[in-house]
C-alpha cells in the first residue's frame, strides 16, 4: 500500500528501502533470493546510503563493474537490471508520493545474441557427448539435460524418488522457489533415457550420484562440464544441452505449446527464438490444406 505520509526522496535511507522491498519480494515473488543477491551486489559495489544513490549513472557503473570486473554474462546482467527496475517501480508506486523520474527506465537492456543453429548440438555432437569416456557424473547430467531439457541445477537436484519409470514420467520440481509445497511438472521419459537410467547402480539420493546443490558447487561443476566439451571439440556449454532438447523437438515438428510445457518455458517470447527452426514454416506445409 502507498504510504499516506509523504516520504522524502532525498533522505530516504537505502537500508530502509531494502527492508521494505524484501518484505514485498518475499510475499509476492517465487524467487526472492534473486532480489536479495542483487541487493548484496549493490551494497558491495555502490555502497549506497540513500535510495537516491541508485541513480542512472550509478546503475551504469554497477553494470560495467559486474561485466568487466566480475565477468557476468549479458543475460545475467539483464536479470540484475530487471531487479533494479523492479526496485524503482516499487519505490515510485509504494513509497514516494512526489513526481520523481524513474532512473532505471533510462537504462536499456543489453542486446543478447539471438538463437542460431550454432546454439544447439547436432546429432553427431550429441553422440560424442553421450558415448564419450567421461566421469559418470558428467555423463548422467548430460543425459538428463539432453533428454529432459533440464537446466544444470534441475539436473543436479533431480532425485530418484522423482522418477516414475514404470509410468515413463519424471516429476520436475521448480528450484527457484521457497514454497513449502511447490507444484511439479510431469515430463515424459524418453525410451533411451529410461534404458540408460536402468543401467545405473548408484542409487544415492540424487540421480547424478553426488550432492551438487550450492551455487559454488554448481559453478565448479558447470566449468568441469564445459572443459569436457572443449576436450571433445564440441562447441557449446552445459546449458547448450537444454537448447538442444528444445531445438530438435521443434525441428521434428512437435507443437510449440507441447515443447513449452516440457521445457517449462514461461512465456512465448522465449519460445519464439526457436520457432525459426520449425518445419511448419516451410512452403510444403501450405500444401497440406484438405480442400
Amino acid at each position: 500500500m502507498r504510504q499516506n505520509k509523504k516520504t522524502n526522496f532525498n533522505t530516504f535511507l537505502w537500508k530502509d528501502f531494502c527492508k521494505k522491498f524484501m518484505n514485498y519480494s518475499r510475499f509476492s515473488k517465487a524467487a526472492p533470493e534473486a532480489d536479495e543477491r542483487v541487493i548484496k551486489a549493490l551494497n558491495r559495489i555502490l555502497k549506497p546510503k540513500f535510495f537516491k544513490d541508485l541513480s542512472s549513472d550509478n546503475i551504469r557503473k554497477y553494470i560495467t563493474y559486474r561485466k568487466n570486473i566480475e565477468g557476468l554474462k549479458d543475460n545475467s546482467l539483464n536479470r540484475d537490471l530487471h531487479t533494479i527496475k523492479s526496485m524503482w517501480k516499487f519505490a515510485l508506486t509504494e513509497i514516494f508520493n512526489e513526481n520523481i523520474k524513474n532512473q532505471a527506465s533510462l537504462i536499456k537492456d543489453i542486446p543478447t545474441e539471438k538463437l542460431t543453429k550454432n546454439n544447439f548440438f547436432t546429432k553427431e555432437e550429441v553422440n560424442k557427448i553421450l558415448f564419450s569416456k567421461s566421469i559418470s557424473t558428467i555423463k548422467i547430467c548430460c543425459y538428463l539435460m539432453l533428454y529432459l531439457g533440464l537446466r544444470l541445477k534441475e539436473a543436479c537436484c533431480l532425485e530418484w524418488r522423482h522418477l516414475i519409470l514404470d509410468k515413463n514420467i519424471v516429476m520436475i520440481y521448480p528450484h527457484k522457489t521457497k514454497r513449502s509445497n511447490p507444484s511439479p511438472k510431469a515430463i515424459p521419459v524418453n525410451n533411451k533415457l529410461k534404458k540408460f537410467l536402468l543401467t545405473l547402480k548408484n542409487k544415492t539420493k540424487y540421480v547424478i550420484g553426488k550432492e551438487i546443490v550450492t551455487r559454488k558447487q554448481l559453478n565448479y561443476f558447470d566449468s568441469i562440464i564445459n572443459k569436457h566439451l572443449r576436450k571433445l571439440k564440441v562447441s557449446g556449454t552445459a546449458h547448450t544441452c537444454r537448447h538442444t532438447f528444445i531445438s530438435h523437438l521443434i525441428m521434428k515438428g512437435v507443437d510449440g505449446s507441447v515443447v513449452r510445457r516440457w521445457a517449462r518455458i514461461k512465456n512465448d517470447e522465449i519460445l519464439q527464438a526457436y520457432l525459426h527452426l520449425s518445419p511448419k514454416f516451410t512452403t510444403d506445409t501450405i500444401n497440406l490444406l484438405p480442400y
